[in-house]
């Protein structure tokens, strides 16, 4: 598939999927589990999807400007980890600078929330490059 003038494969489509996903549910669970052990007469689920579809999207944007959508290129766990880094510390400031002007939504942003997402995000990112590279990648495009 061709889209702003670069052509995407189907493992391109994958990565992003897989990454929106996770970093949605990610930091949603942490929600669901403190509304679960704390007694909240009202959980505001609406704030919570809404900053979990905020934080996805920096977090999609920060990955995008590290350069880990470039899955053309060839990268050892090394360079990958210090990419996935790098995309982790340039979402923490966007959301302090979301934080700011929002401070709900800084307030009720855990660092358990963006350790599981970082968790998961990772072991993702490391596997699916595994998988890429065992499976001898073909750029196929659509």
């Amino acid at each position: 598939m061709r889209l702003f003038n670069r052509y995407f494969s189907v493992y391109d489509f994958i990565l992003v999927l897989g990454d929106v996903i996770l970093a949605f549910f990610a930091t949603l669970t942490v929600r669901v589990a403190i509304s679960f052990f704390e007694i909240l007469s009202s959980p505001d689920w609406v704030f919570w999807s809404l900053q979990a579809v905020a934080v996805t999207i920096i977090v999609i944007v920060s990955f995008y400007y590290s350069d880990l959508y470039a899955i053309d290129q060839t990268l050892s766990i090394r360079e990958l980890l210090l990419r996935l880094m790098s995309g982790v510390g340039i979402a923490c400031i966007l959301i302090a600078i979301v934080s700011y002007p929002i401070p709900q939504f800084g307030k009720t942003l855990y660092a358990s929330q963006m350790f599981l997402m970082i968790l998961i995000l990772c072991a993702w990112r490391v596997g699916f490059m595994r998988v890429i590279a065992g499976h001898g990648f073909t750029r196929r495009c659509w």
